[in-house]
């Protein structure tokens, strides 16, 4: 609460304030929760629904005036009110609400932690609240004097109301401020008892329509409001008394004096006529210089990303070396990985977990779906259509066999499947090496799979078992066998990678699903599955940051959510198994969504590299695209990728705390790739025109994004 709220004072950014201030407010929700009784964490629940209310208006009301102003930079704006009246009073809404001013929301939630701490006898944390609640009237006071209420600033004259559709926004979340002020009982009744039932708690709050008890003191909203008006009308009073000593100040210092006008402690300023936010800042810095030297966040974060951008620039130029000698390295690697296969798997082996079984028409209608959509997406950007049969092949391929019974039937399918994509890259790829990789891949991967499907039961089982990991290892680009992938990638259209990553890929991983449940004895021991799998999870995540190619980092990212999907294969259990059902079908869409996502621009001649800027203002559809997608592939919700995620944080959980810290600084990694090309290739400022995507794109593009938020809305559509 307190770091967050001392840094807030201090900025001169508007959106950076803001976030700072958010850090504080956590702070209150941890507070109430970390208390421990039902009094409390219903109140840092409360103030997490309040937060989400006004802190939500508060950075709409700020990027409203970013929006017309062009920065956010307090010391270039002021007098903004005049200009942006209905801002302005959505702004002091949700400045009031965060400030804890009676009869807005935020001052329910916080006098419900203040009660919380007493009854607890956590005096200290209570004080410690109330003072940072102090502080945080004190930031938004200058925050709104700077941009609103002073004489104008250098930006403030390209100031304007913003249209309607934003201010609505703003409008509905200050509704919420005021609506859960005057009738908190709506929220804490139907919300925040019902999660404390489920807790095993007993609800402590009584709430009636003009106000709420709580067990250490009591606060109605009538009170409040006469509280309010009195305040007001004692400044007025203060105000209008000083008011003739300043018309005597300003006659004594003349007209030809330069003084602003500017009234503040009972007396006007010389000079410009406002106090500049730098100049605030200043002030509160010098004073407690010490403090934000050693706790400045900024330094750290900073030294934290340069390490992480070093580590991973060393692994990938270890990748790079491997690359270039691509063929002996994976043929030596494949070799490594099957030996250590044979000599930590028994000869004959048992079953990890009971099979369980499940139908694989997710899968299908996963494969199917994105085939489409990368057909819609070839469709409006090839030159050679008539290939477009080739593509609609090698999804039916991969449809049919996942849906036969037959091992040798299946396998001929999907390798057939897996021959035509070859054809695809051979004929379209820019880089003759990555091609013969891409052969060697197939053919190598099509052996091994093959031949230790077919051996069951005529060769021993450990062998059968180094055959498959290795196999599949290739096949699905895991770690250590994954250079062909971003080599290819890198060399074929967007949409024809995603041909190979959201349909071959994934109905080869479908096949493995196949024989996890006939078969449970191949990850008979777990420990070179699970060696595999967190492996690609933690090193694909760690070289997406090293990427500057957007096609390059997608298939890093392939690898790292494959490396997820195989660690439920690989633990099984209904946890894991439906994890990764759930997972490779929303991969198959998300995959999907987001090569096709970058074909038209491609295709329109923009670089995919992280040098293009601003480009969601010219390709809209393509980047809401992108970043539903983006979103999908980190298990965000609502979309669908959290409900599979979910269930392998879980079964990650119960494996124990090595293995979920190892997924979710995966995770975290992968959050900050993807929100590194969100903001730098996507967002930001542009200097083309808007671009008229084509209507089939858009239809792929919206299609996938209405399916990926059902799904997770209700994920028991796809699977139970």
């Amino acid at each position: 609460m307190l770091v967050g709220v001392l840094y807030a004072m201090v900025q001169h950014d508007l959106k950076r304030l803001l976030a700072f201030h958010t850090v504080s407010q956590i702070g209150y929700m941890m507070l109430g929760l970390g208390l421990s009784t039902s009094l409390g964490i219903a109140a840092g629940l409360l103030h997490c629904l309040n937060h989400g209310l006004f802190k939500g208006g508060l950075f709409l009301c700020a990027g409203s005036v970013e929006k017309v102003t062009g920065t956010r930079d307090m010391d270039r704006l002021g007098g903004l009110g005049k200009r942006m009246p209905r801002t302005m009073i959505l702004w002091l809404i949700g400045a009031a609400s965060i400030s804890g001013v009676p009869l807005f929301s935020g001052f329910v939630s916080k006098w419900l932690i203040y009660n919380a701490a007493l009854e607890a006898g956590q005096v200290i944390p209570a004080i410690a609240a109330w003072f940072v609640s102090l502080l945080t009237v004190f930031s938004f006071l200058k925050a709104t004097s700077t941009v609103f209420l002073s004489d104008e600033g250098p930006d403030s004259a390209k100031g304007r109301e913003v249209p309607w559709t934003m201010v609505a926004g703003g409008t509905v979340l200050a509704a919420g401020s005021i609506l859960f002020g005057l009738a908190p009982q709506v929220a804490v009744n139907y919300l925040i008892n019902p999660i404390l039932l489920s807790f095993g708690l007993a609800p402590v709050i009584h709430v009636s329509w003009m106000g709420l008890t709580a067990g250490s003191g009591s606060w109605f909203s009538t009170v409040g409001l006469v509280m309010v008006l009195l305040a007001l009308g004692v400044g007025l009073l203060i105000y209008f008394m000083a008011m003739p000593m300043r018309r005597i100040l300003l006659a004594a210092k003349g007209p030809a004096s330069g003084t602003s006008g500017v009234f503040s402690g009972g007396e006007p300023l010389d000079g410009p006529a406002r106090l500049p936010s730098s100049d605030f800042s200043l002030i509160i810095k010098n004073s407690l210089a010490p403090f934000y030297t050693l706790a400045d966040p900024d330094r750290y974060y900073l030294a934290f990303w340069r390490a992480l951008l070093r580590g991973s620039n060393i692994l990938q130029r270890g990748v790079s070396f491997m690359e270039r000698h691509a063929i002996v390295a994976i043929v030596v690697l494949t070799l490594i990985l099957g030996s250590l296969s044979v000599f930590f798997s028994p000869a004959g082996g048992n079953a990890v977990s009971p099979s369980i079984q499940l139908s694989v028409w997710p899968i299908q209608f996963g494969v199917g779906l994105a085939c489409l959509a990368l057909l819609f997406t070839g469709y409006t950007i090839l030159k050679e259509r008539r290939i477009l049969f080739l593509w609609a092949s090698t999804g039916l391929l991969c449809i049919l066999g996942l849906g036969v019974e037959g091992h040798f039937i299946r396998l001929l399918l999907l390798e057939g499947a897996a021959f035509t994509a070859l054809a695809l890259v051979w004929q379209a790829s820019e880089d003759r090496a990555a091609s013969r990789v891409y052969l060697l891949t197939i053919i190598l991967s099509a052996v091994m799979t093959v031949g230790g499907t077919l051996g069951m039961g005529s060769i021993q089982n450990n062998l059968v078992i180094a055959l498959l990991v290795a196999g599949f290892s290739l096949k699905l680009a895991l770690v250590p066998l994954s250079l062909w992938l971003p080599m290819v990638a890198k060399a074929i259209p967007a949409p024809l990678i995603g041909l190979v990553v959201a349909v071959v890929d994934v109905a080869a991983f479908g096949e493995l699903l196949i024989l996890r449940q006939s078969s449970p004895w191949l990850f008979d021991p777990m420990q070179v599955w699970l060696a595999i799998a967190l492996l690609s999870a933690l090193g694909g995540a760690i070289l997406m940051l090293a990427q500057q190619d957007l096609k390059r980092m997608l298939a890093f990212s392939t690898i790292e959510d494959i490396g997820y999907l195989i660690f439920g294969v690989t633990v099984g259990g209904e946890l894991g198994l439906g994890g990764a059902y759930l997972g490779l079908a929303v991969h198959a869409l998300a995959k999907a969504l987001l090569f096709s996502s970058l074909a038209f621009v491609e295709a329109d001649g923009i670089p995919l590299t992280l040098n293009a800027r601003g480009l969601m203002t010219r390709y809209p559809w393509s980047g809401m695209g992108f970043l539903v997608g983006a979103l999908a592939m980190l298990g965000l919700p609502p979309l669908a990728g959290f409900a599979a995620r979910w269930q392998l944080y879980e079964v990650a959980t119960q494996m124990g705390l090595p293995f979920l810290g190892a997924l979710l600084l995966a995770s975290a990694f992968a959050v900050l790739a993807y929100t590194r090309v969100i903001a730098l290739y996507w967002w930001g400022p542009t200097e083309g025109s808007r671009k008229r995507e084509p209507v089939l794109l858009a239809v792929a593009l919206g299609g996938i994004c209405i399916v990926l938020l059902s799904i997770g809305l209700w994920p028991g559509l796809l699977i139970g």
